[in-house]
């Protein structure tokens, strides 16, 4: 029985002589490895690359063996952060670095060095088992306090997260070398995540953090910032990795929310930018080209980073910075490129459809309530215009969804998203004018709701925007209804076609909705705003203006629109009211008529241009339009004596339309596009038909596109009283508008020809006209048989399909295009005077060579001479004589 506890405190006693032992061998080996890393320095030069391997190689060996010796297996946990990992793990640290750099000279070495870059890279393979080895000491140890590994975290993120960048980039790092060194590469990336994972169940069972300690508080707040910027890294290399490391992330931030917060919350939040944007890679990884199984994988690896989103966000509410909110929103503007009827449009089949809205696409709008709650998600939603990826058309329908979640809230909500500093309605028309080729092309629908239990419809962008806006607009009260009007004036003459109309509708909305005295008080407003405006009365602003108190107009009460017309001043320029005159009915127009007193105007007609040609001023050109433009606007007939004047103006046009240019060219053609608007014969007589035909044949040649296009818009009118007697004149018109340079000319004589074919009675001329259509231009006799049947003639080269076109050309046409002033500088002046002076002192003819002058010149004449032989009954003979002797030298000098 005394044996026993001598044998026991035998066995004691060598239990701590071994540990005494052994901690003086670790302290031994922990001074060799000091020295061997001081006495062998890794910095070394290209040319000792081959000598340096095999120092590498045994260093790597003297680290191996060292966290392999049972000296570090019975070390104590106080010195195993201090003695161990601060020493030997920088060491281990060096060697990579040097391994990295040498891999560096090599790529940039002239010659084939491949051996060598894969002998470096299995280098790297085995260095990084020294982390391994690491943390299989930690995990014998069963429990430990992160304080007591401070430094490992820091030492296994660093060199981990410079290998998976390595990786990540080794495409266009190794360039030749990298089908070489590809299959190491791959290695490399799974043992790198393999340690991570190793490393991350360490934290959840054996590594302690004591959330009362600010220290190591931090050093959790470290290793999940860390965390989320390799989650960050992965991103685009391996879906399996980036989602785990998500994970990682997410359940630390959450598990540890309440101290994140207390400590920095920024630093957790802001990887929820990471996070957003990593979810857009995988989703713009899903194409019509991948398999579906891939594509599936895809949005499986979207719904899971997703879910983590939204918990973060639940999570962080009220900490999450603007700039991140920013990232979140663009992912959501992507996010709603994904739903049914876009999928459609793109092409995706049916089945892969029905998997990603049953699997994705559902979760968007409660992920939209959870952010809607964040401080700064309203800021973030206005200033996600300023990013430089921008989505126009998924920004439009996330902001069709916020609408619809605004409507449905009190109005103290919707007065925070109205006011200046953010106005929601504002964002709706100022990015409804970037949609303008998905409006004209017309194929993108969205699905909206119908009152409780009544289903779903579908309407097309620019209807959805309108409904939206009404169920926001129609809860504005009185009070702040002013700024509300100063918002539609401000969209109504933006320049923008699509916001201008938009602005339009719901101003009719509203004039629906409200009382006839506020309708009223609107269009007293507008109209007073048009009046300004008559010097622009050609600019698209004016025109939607024009059209918008057309329609506010139907609006008004009859006792109103008495009033309106009673209200019109006799010498008020047509622009004031023509707006008025294409809507009221007849009773009205009548009363129109006699409050303009439009009868005087048309008797004026024949005074005016008898003043006009002895004075020719502004003044008097501007009245003799003044009131052609009323008899246009009240549909004035003119009598036998009124068109006779209506003729000799033609005739006096052509006479002198070809000898003028630049600004008198500008204003005669005004003059004739009014004269062709005014003309309106009281009783139809084909002498007088046939004259103007004529008098606008012989002008053709001088007229710029928009009068070609009043000509078009003329043969529309007088479809219905053209005779046989016309046919030649008809004929030689059509001609010419249907081969016209200007594309907008020539549609506009197509859909004139074929509106004539079906209102002019008269087979004859119809068939005289297309026959002679058809020997004058082989081009014309083509399309135009063609265009009347419907075929497709013209290809569309360069475009792959009409919505391609369409695209485009509502692209080029329908872009914002705002008034500018320009103000004349002494310069101006200086220079045109200048010009002045070159003119009166040059020759007639300023082109040098004088060929293409005199040839336009002489077609001048022809043209001239032709009008001169069908009115040559009016021409004295004293002038004509004249004439003769002219032609007479002219033919003499030619023999």
């Amino acid at each position: 029985m005394s044996e026993a506890p001598s044998h026991d405190f035998l066995d004691e006693d060598s239990f701590f002589s071994e540990m005494m032992s052994s901690q003086s061998d670790l302290e031994d080996q922990i001074l060799l490895l000091k020295i061997s890393f001081l006495k062998k320095p890794l910095n070394h030069s290209m040319h000792e690359v081959l000598n340096n391997d095999r120092c590498i190689e045994e260093k790597l060996e003297e680290l191996q063996n060292f966290f392999s010796s049972n000296s570090i297996r019975n070390a104590p946990i106080d010195i195993l952060d201090e003695k161990i990992f601060n020493t030997a793990l920088i060491g281990a640290q060096k060697i990579y670095f040097e391994v990295i750099n040498t891999i560096n000279e090599l790529l940039r070495s002239n010659q084939n060095k491949t051996t060598d870059v894969k002998n470096q890279l299995n280098v790297l393979v085995n260095l990084l088992k020294c982390w391994d080895l690491c943390i299989s000491h930690i995990k014998a140890l069963e429990k430990v306090s992160i304080i007591d590994i401070k430094s490992f975290p820091a030492s296994l993120f660093d060199v981990m997260a410079d290998m998976l960048r390595h990786c990540k980039n080794s495409t266009a790092y190794y360039g030749d070398y990298f089908n070489s060194v590809s299959e190491i590469l791959t290695t490399l990336f799974r043992q790198c995540v393999n340690t991570l994972n190793v490393f991350y169940s360490l934290v959840d069972s054996i590594i302690s953090f004591d959330t009362n300690q600010e220290v190591e508080m931090n050093l959790l707040l470290k290793i999940i910032d860390e965390t989320g910027k390799i989650a960050t890294l992965t991103s685009g290399m391996d879906a399996k990795t980036l989602t785990d490391m998500w994970k990682r992330f997410g359940k630390l931030s959450s598990n540890y929310n309440i101290e994140m917060k207390n400590i920095s919350p920024s630093t957790v939040t802001q990887h929820f930018r990471g996070l957003s944007e990593s979810i857009v890679t995988v989703l713009s990884a899903i194409n019509q080209k991948s398999q579906r199984s891939s594509n599936e994988r895809s949005v499986l690896c979207c719904r899971l980073l997703f879910k983590i989103l939204e918990k973060l966000c639940d999570t962080y509410c009220g900490w999450i910075r603007n700039d991140v909110m920013v990232a979140i929103i663009l992912m959501l503007a992507n996010l709603f490129r994904y739903t049914e009827h876009c999928l459609k449009l793109d092409g995706y089949h049916p089945e892969f459809i029905r998997f990603i809205v049953s699997n994705f696409v559902f979760m968007i709008e409660p992920f939209l309530d959870v952010i809607f709650k964040n401080d700064t998600f309203k800021s973030g939603f206005f200033d996600y215009n300023k990013s430089i990826e921008d989505d126009a058309l998924g920004y439009h329908l996330l902001l069709l969804k916020i609408v619809k979640k605004i409507s449905a809230l009190p109005y103290e909500v919707q007065r925070d998203w109205c006011n200046k500093e953010f106005n929601i309605l504002d964002a709706c028309f100022k990015n409804i004018d970037r949609l303008t080729r998905e409006i004209c092309v017309g194929k993108q629908e969205i699905q909206l709701s119908r009152d409780a239990g009544q289903g779903f419809y579908v309407a097309n962008i620019y209807e959805a925007t309108c409904l939206s806006i009404f169920s926001l607009v129609c809860h504005i009260p009185d009070a702040d209804f002013s700024e509300l009007v100063i918002l539609l004036i401000k969209h109504l003459l933006s320049g923008g076609f699509f916001s201008s109309l938009l602005s339009s509708d719901v101003w009719c909305f509203l004039c629906r909705l409200g009382s006839s005295e506020m309708c009223f008080n609107h269009f007293k407003h507008l109209m007073q705003i048009y009046e300004l405006l008559e010097e622009r009365k050609h600019n698209v602003n004016v025109v939607m203006l024009s059209t918008l108190l057309s329609r506010q107009y139907a609006f008004l009460s009859e006792k109103d629109k008495i009033e309106v017309i009673n209200s019109i001043e006799k010498s008020s320029d047509p622009h004031k009211w023509s707006c008025l005159a294409r809507i009221v009915d007849p009773q009205k127009m009548q009363l129109l008529r006699q409050q303009i007193d439009a009868s005087t105007a048309n008797s004026e007609i024949a005074s005016n241009l008898k003043t006009l040609e002895e004075q020719p001023t502004l003044h008097n050109l501007g009245s003799l339009v003044k009131n052609l433009s009323i008899i246009e606007a009240c549909d004035v007939p003119q009598d036998k004596q009124s068109i006779d004047t209506f003729v000799n103006m033609w005739n006096k046009l052509v006479y002198i339309l070809g000898d003028c240019e630049g600004t008198l060219r500008l204003l005669l053609e005004d003059l004739a596009v009014a004269l062709i608007r005014a003309t309106h014969p009281q009783e139809v007589e084909s002498k007088y038909i046939t004259s103007i035909l004529e008098s606008t044949t012989s002008l053709y040649p001088y007229a710029s596109s928009a009068l070609r296009l009043e000509l078009c818009r003329l043969l529309y009118r007088w479809s219905a009283y053209l005779t046989e007697v016309d046919s030649s004149v008809v004929a030689e018109l059509y001609c010419r508008l249907l081969s016209d340079v200007k594309p907008c000319v020539q549609q506009e004589a197509f859909e004139s020809f074929e509106h004539l074919t079906r209102a002019c009675p008269n087979a004859g001329l119809i068939s005289s006209v297309a026959l002679s259509i058809k020997n004058a231009q082989s081009e014309v006799s083509r399309t135009l048989p063609a265009y009347i049947s419907g075929e497709v003639v013209h290809s569309l080269a360069g475009f792959r399909s009409h919505d391609e076109f369409f695209a485009v050309l509502s692209g080029t046409t329908l872009g914002p295009k705002k008034h500018e002033c320009y103000k004349r500088s002494q310069a101006d002046r200086e220079e045109k005077v200048l010009k002045l002076d070159e003119e009166a002192s040059g020759n007639l003819i300023k082109n040098d060579s004088g060929f293409e002058d005199v040839e336009k010149r002489a077609e001048k004449i022809c043209s001239e001479m032709e009008l001169l032989l069908k009115h040559k009954s009016q021409i004295r003979r004293d002038t004509l004589e004249k004439l003769r002797q002219v032609w007479h030298m002219f033919i003499e000098s030619g023999d």
